[in-house]
């Protein structure tokens, strides 16, 4: 199959398709940050789930659930494998209002996957680890020497992404200690999940933090595009 071909026929293109190279040059020019927010991309699961015999509430939790953890992985995944970020060096991304629980599984998952692992337990190629008595191969890769990009994909994420808590639902605390540099603050109060009190309660978490983690998540993106 080509992607000439069904399906890939219909119109849809990634936004990694090289007729898009147009928007992320404009916005890297004008230093503008580009923003993925709740609801840019709805992750579609078999309608087979909703006939449970019991209603469509259930069928609404999954796609919601699917899509705090699936859309975000999708879009900055294709990003940095297809080369956009290394293409793009100024260009600014920032995940909004999508969570933040997704963040570790997906820099740790993405980083050995290409076998580019840094800053992680066992990142040595030839290291091997016991955990509960099984052997865990840190040096096996899921893309082989396909990946030829020069940093990993959690390099390419601390210099271009910042992803936003949502407030009224998670604690900053363990993701923040787990990917460093990674979040920053936001409210889109008076929407009910922005709430009025989203920076008294990033504060209080941030309590025993250093100037420099809390200058960092309450500093935004501001420092990424120069204002």
């Amino acid at each position: 199959m080509t992607p000439e071909d069904p399906p890939y026929s219909a119109g849809a293109k990634s936004i990694t398709h090289p007729d898009f190279e147009p928007v992320w040059s404009a916005a890297e020019d004008l230093g503008m940050a580009a923003f993925g927010h709740f609801g840019f991309s709805k992750e579609k699961i078999h309608v087979g789930w909703a006939h449970n015999g019991r209603g469509l509430s259930t069928y609404n939790l999954l796609s919601h659930m699917l899509h705090f953890q699936t859309a975000p992985q999708l879009l900055l995944g294709a990003m940095i494998f297809d080369g956009l970020f290394e293409r793009h060096p100024k260009l600014t991304v920032v995940m909004e209002e999508v969570g933040i629980d997704w963040l570790p599984y997906f820099v740790s998952w993405m980083d050995r996957a290409t076998g580019k692992a840094t800053g992680l337990e066992g990142s040595d190629p030839d290291d091997e680890k016991r955990r509960g008595g099984d052997r865990v191969m840190t040096g096996t890769t899921m893309v082989g020497e396909t990946y030829t990009l020069p940093l990993a994909l959690s390099e390419y994420l601390r210099r271009q992404v910042r992803v936003s808590p949502l407030v009224s639902l998670q604690r900053l605390h363990p993701v923040l200690d787990e990917v460093p540099s990674l979040l920053c603050f936001s409210s889109d109060y008076p929407h009910v999940e922005g709430l009025a009190s989203a920076v008294q309660i990033c504060d209080e978490q941030l309590v025993g933090e250093s100037e420099e983690v809390r200058t960092e998540f309450f500093g935004g993106v501001g420092e990424l595009i120069g204002v």
